[in-house]
């Protein structure tokens, strides 16, 4: 993230307006190998509408452990 913002306050306002509306970006960008499919789930986590997300941490933790034994991935 680069800012040219010295203030701490305008520099914690910018973080907060790029949190709220900027899109979320792909983890593709930072990791190409990643399946859409664990793609899809990390942006349902991460969508801004809270209606639209996991309704709890466990459901998000049995789609990743889903993922996991779907994908032969060791649970550790």
């Amino acid at each position: 993230f680069n800012s040219d913002k010295t203030d701490p306050k305008e520099f914690r306002r910018e973080i907060r307006s790029k949190i709220e509306y900027y899109p979320t970006p792909q983890m593709s960008q930072f990791y190409p190998p990643i399946s859409s499919e664990l793609q899809l789930i990390v942006e349902r986590a991460l969508v801004k509408n809270p209606a639209y997300r996991y309704q709890s941490c466990e459901i998000f933790a049995n789609c990743i452990k889903d993922y996991m034994r779907r994908n032969n991935i060791n649970q550790q």
